[in-house]
């Protein structure tokens, strides 16, 4: 199994060094931006989609109305898409 992953990886090809500085700016941007939002913002953003929360347990971790979780994602969304375009 071992040796099956290791002549996968082999194949792969690496990505062209260009592409992987441009892949690092990208995220570094990406880790500015979220770190100019507000702390609500950030954390609500972190929940769903670094930390794979699903909507009701977002609003039982943060103790809100799970149909506000919606809009506090789609605001803090929409701040980021901002904050993106600023830079």
């Amino acid at each position: 199994l071992l040796e099956d992953r290791r002549l996968h990886a082999a194949r792969e090809p690496l990505p062209a060094p260009l592409e992987a500085l441009s892949r690092a700016e990208e995220a570094a941007g990406l880790h500015q931006a979220l770190e100019a939002l507000p702390p609500r913002d950030h954390l609500m953003l972190t929940l769903r989609f670094w930390d794979g929360l699903d909507q009701a347990t977002i609003a039982r971790t943060l103790g809100v109305a799970p149909g506000s979780v919606s809009v506090l994602l789609r605001r803090a969304l929409d701040r980021l898409r901002e904050t993106l375009g600023k830079s």
